[in-house]
């Protein structure tokens, strides 16, 4: 069943009005200025006519108006007036005979008209008052939309009305454009969605011709639009457009049903809309750079139903109704899907857990896959795929870039690392005190070594205290190896030590780094234990005793 809404601009009103059938239209040409009454055009008698209240009719009264053009003046004078000599040097009048001064004071009074006319040919929208009325047809079943546009003209002094249209129809992906001398129809007509990402509003293939083609497109639809179309038609065709797009393939796209579109845009987004494909989510998945990498070829066509299985199929992807509801709202997750099956886990409830949680997805939708790969098969082999997912989630997004770098840093490092390092990671996940302990095997890793030339009074700080061996590190690598253990940033002050701005001491019990200390001078500023933590009892007791016999007091940390 064919819907029909119509439009035109009654006269006195600013603005187009929309009616729910069309409108009887009465040619109105208003009194003005050049015009003594009103006059309207009988079509039966067809000639225009007084307009009175004897001659009322019934109708929609539509003013009759057509582009102002500026009289020329040589059809006043004929071909030899010198136009410039009469308008810059007005005495020159004296010299025209009776018959040119006749035609001077008509062709004046045309300007007067010409002027008048420019003034009053827009209405409140700066709409030019020669468009009388439109039409939006929308067919739903065929999922197509037609609009048309009627112009008024004029032949031999009879009013007459120029017709342009656009016709989309969704099925085929064309747009078909009519009459509008401004625009490259050959540009217009056709599929253009391969061509451009709709989504992200770029084009995808970025050859020449293909983006001048692009360019062509929308430089033809804003010549359209400048011509100066009615808002509110535009408007209502995008409203139906999106509509009929959702219809189509099940659009839910928030950015896309709320989008606010600028008048000289309008047609342009409707063309885009109009050349979706069965499966709009799914462009953003086959275009995107992780299935470019991975060199899986897949061709989006436009009416395929079946599209989304045949790509999970392509991609190894075993489909499920969670995923497919995932889906709908994050084209993506199907990315975040095949990363998950990448790093080994096969159980569907994990899976779940990541993909239906925008925060646990990040870390894989973010994260260099190849380094989660290597932490996630290395932590399923020992300890099991849950325990690999729960090390994977732990922690909050305050420290989440951190977690990222210290994953990175596992994979790129791995041989350097500790069991013990290692060990804690399985355990504990990546938290801060591991992300510094790999800063430290990291920067081990980058910077040459070199050795730490301790003053006499230093090396008199180094002794023996209720078991606790205080003992200065002999260099930067050592000095990693600290912070790596205790799994604080210990290593980040060597320059501090080279330059002796501090000095770093460390106490070692049973062979185990058991504290950290930072002086300035004989201040003593941190006494930290594994993981920055407080010294206990028997710590602070042997702490207490070094203070004394090397004279160390507080300091400010």
């Amino acid at each position: 069943m064919l819907e029909e809404i119509f439009f035109c601009r009654p006269i006195s009103k600013e603005k187009f009005e929309k009616f729910d059938e069309k409108p009887d239209m009465i040619l109105v040409r208003p009194k003005n200025p050049f015009r003594k009454s009103d006059e309207f055009f009988d079509e039966n008698a067809q000639e225009w006519r007084v307009f009175d209240e004897k001659t009322a009719l019934n109708g929609t009264k539509v003013e009759f108006a057509l582009k102002p053009e500026e009289p020329g003046s040589m059809e006043f004078f004929g071909e030899d007036f010198n136009r410039e000599s009469v308008f810059e040097n007005i005495s020159d009048i004296e010299d025209m005979d009776a018959f040119q001064v006749s035609r001077y004071i008509a062709y004046r009074e045309k300007i007067r008209e010409w002027k008048w006319n420019s003034a009053n040919f827009t209405d409140g929208e700066g709409i030019g008052k020669n468009i009388g009325a439109a039409k939006i047809s929308v067919d739903r079943e065929n999922l197509t939309l037609a609009i048309e546009f009627q112009l008024f003209a004029e032949k031999d002094g009879t009013p007459k009305i120029d017709e342009k249209s656009v016709f989309f129809d969704m099925k085929s992906g064309k747009t078909l454009y009519k009459n509008w001398d401004c625009a490259d129809e050959n540009a217009l007509d056709g599929e253009f969605y391969g061509e451009y990402d709709w989504r992200r509003g770029r084009t995808v293939k970025k050859s020449y011709t293909k983006v001048k083609r692009f360019n062509d497109i929308k430089s033809s639809l804003k010549k359209i639009e400048q011509t100066g179309l009615p808002k509110i038609v535009l408007e209502a065709a995008y409203k139906t457009a999106v509509e009929l797009a959702d219809s189509f393939c099940a659009l839910n796209r928030p950015e896309i049903l709320e989008k606010k579109i600028k008048p000289e845009n309008f047609l342009f987004e409707m063309q885009k809309l109009f050349t979706l494909p069965f499966e709009p989510n799914l462009c953003e998945v086959v275009f995107s750079k992780e299935i470019e990498e991975r060199k899986i070829k897949f061709t989006v066509e436009r009416t395929k139903s079946d599209i989304y299985n045949e790509f999970c199929k392509k991609a190894k992807i075993k489909s499920y109704r969670t995923l497919r509801k995932c889906y709908a709202e994050r084209p993506k997750i199907l990315l975040t899907y095949i990363k998950i099956r990448d790093c080994g886990f096969s159980d569907l409830n994990l899976y779940n857990r990541v993909l239906l949680d925008e925060k646990n997805a990040r870390i894989f939708d973010r994260t260099e896959l190849d380094a989660l790969k290597k932490f996630a098969l290395f932590s399923i082999k020992r300890r099991g795929e849950l325990c690999t997912m729960n090390t994977l989630l732990k922690g909050n997004l305050k420290h989440f870039d951190e977690k990222i770098d210290a994953i990175e840093m596992f994979k790129k490092y791995f041989e350097r690392i500790p069991e013990v390092l290692k060990e804690d990671i399985l355990k504990n996940g990546f938290t801060l005190f591991n992300h510094d302990a790999l800063s430290n095997i990291a920067y081990q890793a980058e910077h040459e070594n070199v050795a730490f030339e301790h003053t006499e009074a230093e090396k008199s700080l180094e002794d023996s205290v209720a078991g606790f061996e205080f003992r200065l590190p002999a260099d930067k690598y050592e000095l990693c190896k600290i912070g790596t253990s205790m799994h604080n940033c210990v290593a980040s002050y060597a320059d501090e030590v080279i330059e002796k701005e501090c000095t770093i001491v460390y106490a070692a019990k049973d062979g185990e780094y058991a504290l950290c200390i930072e002086l300035r001078g004989n201040k003593v500023c941190q006494e930290k234990t594994d993981h920055n933590g407080r010294p206990d009892k028997a710590a602070r007791a042997a702490l207490d005793e070094w203070h004394a016999r090397h004279k160390l007091v507080e300091g400010e940390e």
